[in-house]
């Protein structure tokens, strides 16, 4: 994986949360996992999570515990970027991940992440 600054390509402030989710696989699998979301902003978020997925990948993503967000919200979304950390106390995958529509829990007023 070739990591690059991210900060030249963002395009929207992000706003600090921690909401707990569910990861599944799209289409199913027979995988899904739980992560932590650190951030989020109109185009997408940041999870950290033990799980492995793939740059690319498309995921249903569903909040299952957070005081910002509506809790049984989802999204569909897909990995653009991630790395793998060596941390005692923090997942040991870091994904950025972009919406592949506005999800309905965003706590923003903005234009949907990518046009159809």
């Amino acid at each position: 994986m070739v990591y690059t600054s991210l900060r030249e390509k963002r395009e929207y402030p992000r706003i600090g949360i921690i909401a707990h989710v569910r990861v599944t696989q799209l289409p199913y699998k027979g995988f899904s996992c739980s992560a932590k979301m650190l951030n989020i902003s109109p185009k997408g978020m940041y999870l950290e999570t033990d799980a492995p997925l793939l740059e690319g990948e498309l995921l249903k993503v569903q909040i299952i515990e957070a005081k910002e967000l509506s809790v049984g919200g989802t999204c569909h979304s897909g990995v653009v970027w991630y790395l793998t950390v060596h941390e005692p106390y923090a997942g040991l995958h870091r994904y950025g991940v972009q919406f592949l529509h506005s999800p309905l829990f965003f706590p923003f007023q903005s234009r949907p992440a990518m046009s159809a």
